[in-house]
């Protein structure tokens, strides 16, 4: 016969658990700390990404000419698609309680990305690029959130 047997300390311990649990159970319905988390870390790709001209996603195709031209002249010290900044400035990270991202509204952003007429030179990460560090991150939330205070309930 298998049998559970709780003794009268031990529901103070039970109660505690329910308790937790409920605060653990919100924390898992509204992961939004977390997806900040992740949207920051994203955001901090992309910049990365472009500062590096693709460095994290195997390098950008250089120009064609060796540069670009301003005023007539060649400039060979031009970073790629950063001649104004405002693409690279128009990744927005964002997060809600489910779901984190970063994109541009940018029209051109997609041309430059999928190649449409121009070199593609993607600044955007795709799964196995971050899916680490991602799930590194809700881990720790779920550690932080979660296993502790389960953990707390049982040693009070």
């Amino acid at each position: 016969m298998t049998k559970l047997t709780i003794e009268g300390g031990s529901s103070r311990k039970l109660r505690r658990l329910g308790v937790v649990s409920s605060k653990a159970g919100g924390a898992l319905r509204n992961m939004r700390p977390a997806m900040k988390q992740v949207s920051v870390f994203l955001d901090a790709w992309v910049q990365q990404n472009f500062k590096t001209e693709g460095g994290k996603v195997g390098g950008w195709d250089p120009f064609k000419a060796g540069g670009r031209y301003v005023k007539g002249v060649l400039d060979t010290s031009a970073k790629l698609l950063q001649s104004t900044g405002t693409l690279r400035g128009s990744y927005r990270a964002f997060a809600t309680s489910n779901n984190a991202g970063i994109g541009s509204d940018l029209p051109y952003a997609k041309v430059h990305e999928d190649g449409l007429g121009v070199p593609a030179r993607r600044m955007l990460p795709e799964g196995p690029d971050v899916m680490p560090e991602v799930r590194d991150i809700l881990a720790s939330y779920v550690e932080d959130n979660i296993t502790d205070e389960l953990e707390k309930a049982f040693k009070r």
